[in-house]
């Protein structure tokens, strides 16, 4: 008995599975994405960046990246709010699934041609990009939605 002692607690320390360290390790530039809220200042090219109408707001929050860097978006597009999910790898993303709440707004003029092109835009991205405290995120034609972080 006392030999089966020794022989058992002289083995409790192996294993006989290898253990192969796997990386959890985010994006460098995901935790700042995730971590701030986001407003746009324009759209474009970077040759040709177009502005928004004045008095208007559009912003983008990123929420809840788990397993495999997804997670939701939300944000204020300019007189609904928006939802919808994001997938992100590498410098990859993909945005699916987006929703708006259905107001309608007259003022400013052109405001809801604006939301309208935001959030087909912001359907169609591809790629994202962060430089200090801007996120460029970018389609497939090379149209960018520039934001910049916006400290509350």
């Amino acid at each position: 008995m006392i030999v089966a002692l020794v022989a058992l607690s002289s083995l409790s320390g192996c294993s006989l599975i290898n253990s192969v360290p796997v990386s959890t390790a985010l994006p460098d530039s995901l935790p700042a994405i995730l971590g701030t809220h986001w407003t746009l200042f324009g759209w474009g090219t970077d040759n040709d960046p177009e502005s928004l109408l004045d008095g208007t707001e559009i912003t983008l929050d990123f929420t809840g990246a788990g397993a495999g860097l997804k997670g939701r978006i939300s944000g204020d597009s300019g007189c609904n709010n928006y939802f919808g999910s994001y997938e992100i790898s590498g410098d990859s993303i993909k945005i699916t699934g987006i929703g708006a709440t259905k107001k309608y707004c007259a003022a400013p003029d052109g405001l809801m041609r604006q939301e309208a092109h935001f959030l087909t835009l912001l359907g169609s991205v591809r790629g994202y990009h962060l430089y200090g405290e801007q996120l460029d995120i970018e389609d497939d034609n090379g149209q960018i939605l520039f934001f910049v972080a916006l400290h509350l």
